[in-house]
């Protein structure tokens, strides 16, 4: 991640912004500032939380280069069948951080720059989990159809084509082949008051926006809420490929990826 640079703004209703992006992009204009490299290998969060230290003090114009984990918290393997075993709903969308950008101050914007989001490994998966999305049965909305079964769906990734390939051995198709776009699924900053926030829900702060428009190349604002503006990242941070804008039933890809 690259802090590029802290701006001032002196009209009366506007905060300074502080400039944070994330690995390998330099703009000629600013001063070179060198990569600062973070493993976070075993230490990630599932909350959004004012409590969590910094895993990494950062300037702006600094350059952050990290890596992520998929929404389970890497709990799946490839020969793996269904999900429920293995899921700890406590323990999804891990994020990577926080990081502490030097001189942010309440009230300003965080604006990072994602420069590149690249996979870390060559398979995703996708499921659908009975009982859990937007079609899932709840006290208000009670279904005439049984829940869906619980089922888990091994994606191939091929980096150099930039498509994920799904084999359907029961389909007269045989497969299914997608293009993808990593993005991260959650990215925030610490909520404000004495919060600790799953980092399952979205809110003012970002988090779990599920927004695909979150890649490489975008600069995407955050509220600076406490000293430091404290940015989480991860989860899907986590990208998701060639899904939809909502989330009606759990059934995109997941993979792992990190921000070089």
């Amino acid at each position: 991640m690259r802090v590029i640079e802290r701006r001032e703004r002196r009209c009366g209703c506007c905060r300074p912004r502080c400039w944070l992006s994330i690995a390998g992009f330099r703009s000629p204009s600013r001063p070179w500032r060198p990569e600062v490299r973070y493993d976070p290998g075993d230490k990630v969060y599932f909350t959004y939380c004012y409590a969590h230290p910094p895993a990494l003090r950062i300037k702006p114009g600094d350059s952050v280069i990290t890596s992520t984990r998929d929404a389970s918290n890497d709990a799946f393997s490839v020969s793996d069948k269904s999900v429920a075993p293995k899921l700890d709903l406590t323990k999804v969308n891990p994020q990577t951080g926080p990081f502490y950008i030097e001189g942010a101050e309440p009230g300003d914007t965080l604006e990072v720059h994602i420069d590149s989001i690249e996979l870390n490994r060559d398979w995703g998966w996708g499921a659908s989990i009975p009982n859990f999305g937007l079609l899932a049965p709840e006290y208000k909305t009670a279904m005439v159809t049984p829940p869906v079964p619980d089922r888990l769906f091994i994606w191939r990734l091929d980096k150099g084509r930039k498509v994920a390939t799904l084999d359907m051995p029961n389909s007269k198709i045989g497969k299914v082949e997608v293009p993808i776009r990593p993005f991260f699924g959650t990215i925030g900053t610490a909520p404000g008051g004495k919060e600790c926030i799953s980092s399952l829900y979205p809110g003012p702060y970002g988090a779990n926006m599920d927004f695909n428009e979150v890649v490489a190349g975008v600069h995407h604002a955050l509220p600076g809420v406490r000293a430091g503006g404290v940015v989480h990242a991860g989860r899907r941070a986590l990208p998701r490929r060639a899904t939809g804008r909502s989330t009606v039933l759990r059934s995109r890809r997941h993979s792992p990826s990190s921000s070089p």
